[in-house]
């Protein structure tokens, strides 16, 4: 794992670490270290895996992503719903990513609510807005440039040909857009939290950034998965007041793995016009 100290606190965190398993294999998977923190600046899932990893410790068991389908699960963190220090190098990583990954699952909010500007609740709602939006907007924009120039390279190594068929001539278009799974700020425990977060963090408040990103997020094709439901139900379960460990935190996982499993991936806009070109 990568350890970082990202803002506000400047505290020790994980900030990054990536986990590969063979699919359809009983080897255990794998942490893949992350040594540098220039990888804060590239897109985790997109980290490339040395093409053999060393033995299995204790087992003497090896696989290499040359002859295995690997599942890779990656993880970043960031603090704040638009980190430009943060967002603008690894949206640009993702750009310039040489494929897509399958998903990427989201969330943000509970920071922004516990430093709004000026400690003004209020004000944290009215910003997390404009954040939320100019992150959407900059990753689907970032997607779809990724995704058309990824079907270009794809298209150049293969040329199209009188015998080439309909449905492959189809598929050369943009690179599909990965799924998209965005996860709600969950219900605050009040009493779980301590005294100097009362103020600034509430349940009532979630439920406003909720709303704003299901605004947001709405005919954009990510799929938001209701966390706040589930955490409100069980608020003694909180740790924190933030946090849900346990039974809860394993119900909103299965949530998340059925909105990955049942979301059908979106089409990208250039993709379905280069579709109607193509049976024209």
């Amino acid at each position: 794992a990568l350890m970082e100290d990202p803002p506000p606190l400047r505290r020790p965190k994980c900030g990054a670490f990536e986990y590969a398993v063979p699919i359809g294999s009983t080897t255990p998977g794998r942490l893949k270290p992350l040594l540098s923190a220039q990888s804060r600046f590239q897109p985790a899932s997109l980290l490339a895996l040395p093409a053999q990893l060393e033995a299995q410790a204790g087992q003497g068991v090896s696989w290499s992503e040359e002859n295995e389908r690997m599942l890779r699960l990656s993880f970043r963190l960031k603090s704040f719903t638009w980190e430009p220090d943060f967002d603008e190098p690894w949206l640009r990583g993702l750009r310039h990513a040489p494929r897509l990954p399958d998903v990427i699952v989201l969330s943000s909010g509970l920071w922004d609510m516990l430093y709004p500007p000026d400690l003004d609740p209020l004000k944290g709602v009215a910003a997390f807005n404009r954040s939320l939006t100019t992150f959407v907007s900059s990753l689907l924009r970032s997607l779809s440039l990724a995704g058309s120039r990824i079907g270009q390279n794809v298209r150049n190594a293969s040329p199209i040909n009188l015998e080439t068929p309909q449905r492959d001539l189809e598929l050369r278009g943009p690179a599909p857009r990965p799924r998209l799974v965005w996860m709600s700020v969950g219900a605050i425990s009040e009493g779980k939290l301590p005294q100097w977060k009362r103020t600034r963090m509430t349940a009532a408040l979630s439920a406003e950034y909720n709303v704003v990103a299901a605004n947001i997020l709405r005919d954009t094709g990510i799929h938001m998965v209701d966390v706040f439901s589930t955490t409100a139900a069980k608020p003694h379960l909180s740790s924190d007041g933030v946090h849900y460990p346990g039974r809860v935190s394993k119900q909103i996982a299965q949530a998340v793995i059925g909105a990955i499993c049942t979301a059908k991936p979106p089409t990208m806009p250039e993709q379905s016009r280069r579709h109607r070109r193509l049976r024209r």
